[in-house]
């Protein structure tokens, strides 16, 4: 097992210096006081369905899709199962150009099929011994549906079910104690199941093949990988999977597992220079970067980033948006990423944002320009008692040079702006013992961040 952890040898990572070419527009959608998005899906229109709930005007939470525009305005909005509690989970396009939502009804596993213009067009339910509902799905080639039933039980379990084109169910493999979490097709006959397993203190990631008939190709454990699994998309013959390791100082920290088809390879990009809690999405672009999308260690801002095939950064950006609990939604579409996801407003409540980030901007591949950058920067000393120095080159300092010093948790501890010496002189010896993330950013310069530890 290799350990790649993704410093450039010399512990930093890079990113796109003008955030406002990368983003393109960030929008929020409030219905009621406790709106949620679980996911996107690009429309045969050229539009987006965003799936999720809301509540009516009874206080009952409601299956809601907002459909919206490339630019993020609305076209409509529309409710479901209104005086039924109800929530979407997933959304995918069928092969009938219609559209099934997944998600839950009354404490029962619940599918929901409507046409482009949201019309209802049939419902239906499953028998169930607890509470439970869908959380993921694929489509096979001959219509049938293979889906994750997420049951409300702890220890926590799941149920992965294949049902045909009519509901009938095919076959079920139970998962006690596991909780399953993605499903990516890779044959005409085969599919990937990942997920966790085992206490929810001390998880396993695993990685599973099946066939179409439910049969267990293999069963690949990531015991060394002390973490929960998110998300999980492929590139060529390689399988990455978005996840969250447990952190020295407690939480978890953002990992992406590269394996292969057969999880015989493991390699792990620990994202250590970005305080962020665990990568909640993954979407690999038309150019093969692995795309992240993670909130940080204390839930108060986004980070998106973009990793070349070994594991590289080479590009970072902070979403200024406060994070509120659930699922994220991520797509690419023609060298543009879209996310949407839940956001605490001004009164406390939950919003739903979505963001379009330029790719081209976000992901450079010329990272020549940032090791230059990189290398031009002296920091030390490191680790540091009292006092860190920070040696620029001159003609890189202006007006606009400022430093940023955060905690493990990414909160700011430390702050100097508007220093016109090549050498600056920051006072750390009221810093606690521990490590921290330095971060400097300079007029047309690459922001970029280092480790720096603390010992008095």
């Amino acid at each position: 097992m290799k350990k790649n952890h993704v410093l450039l040898s010399i512990l930093l990572f890079f990113t796109i210096a003008s955030s406002s070419q990368t983003v393109l527009f960030q929008k929020f959608y409030n219905l009621s006081e406790e709106d949620e998005a679980n996911d996107i899906i690009a429309t045969s229109d050229g539009n987006f369905f965003i799936a999720g709930k809301t509540k009516n005007s009874e206080g009952i939470e409601n299956i809601l899709i907002i459909k919206v525009d490339d630019l993020g305005d609305t076209i409509w909005t529309k409710t479901y199962c209104g005086d039924s509690v109800s929530d979407a989970r997933k959304i995918i396009q069928t092969s009938d150009g219609n559209y099934l939502i997944a998600g839950g009804l009354m404490g029962k596993a619940l599918l929901l099929k409507i046409n482009i213009e949201g019309d209802s067009l049939w419902s239906m339910t499953f028998p169930n011994e607890y509470e439970e509902g869908f959380k993921e799905m694929i489509e096979l080639p001959n219509s049938d549906i293979i889906l994750i039933k997420w049951i409300y039980l702890l220890p926590i379990s799941s149920r992965l079910i294949k049902i045909d084109s009519i509901g009938n169910i095919d076959w079920s493999i139970d998962g006690s104690c596991k909780e399953f979490h993605d499903l990516h097709l890779i044959s005409d006959n085969e599919f990937l199941l990942s997920g966790w397993e085992g206490d929810v203190f001390y998880p396993n990631v695993f990685l599973r093949k099946y066939d179409f008939a439910g049969n267990l190709i293999f069963n690949k454990q990531f015991f060394e990988f002390q973490g929960q699994n998110k998300c999980m998309d492929i590139s060529g013959q390689n399988v990455l999977l978005g996840c969250g390791r447990e952190a020295n100082v407690g939480g978890y920290q953002s990992v992406v597992i590269k394996t292969d088809f057969q999880g015989n390879a493991e390699e792990w990009f620990d994202l250590t220079n970005i305080p962020t809690w665990m990568v909640e999405a993954l979407v690999i672009d038309d150019n093969d970067h692995i795309i992240t999308c993670s909130p940080s260690f204390v839930w108060e801002k986004y980070y998106v980033n973009g990793l070349n095939q070994t594991g590289n950064i080479i590009g970072s950006i902070e979403l200024e948006i406060t994070p509120a609990w659930g699922d994220i939604g991520i797509i690419d579409i023609n060298e543009f990423l879209y996310v949407t996801g839940n956001a605490y407003n001004n009164t406390n409540g939950k919003d739903i944002f979505l963001v379009k980030i330029n790719l081209d901007s976000l992901v450079s591949t010329n990272t020549e320009e940032y090791i230059i950058a990189a290398k031009s920067i002296n920091i030390y000393p490191n680790p540091a008692n009292d006092i860190i120095y920070i040696d620029l080159q001159y003609d890189m300092v202006d007006e606009n040079t400022a430093v940023i010093i955060r905690n493990i948790t990414g909160s700011k501890v430390e702050r100097t702006i508007n220093q016109r010496s090549s050498i600056i002189k920051i006072p750390v010896n009221d810093l606690n013992n521990g490590v921290y993330f330095l971060s400097i950013s300079m007029s047309d310069q690459p922001v970029i961040t280092e480790k720096i530890i603390i010992v008095h």
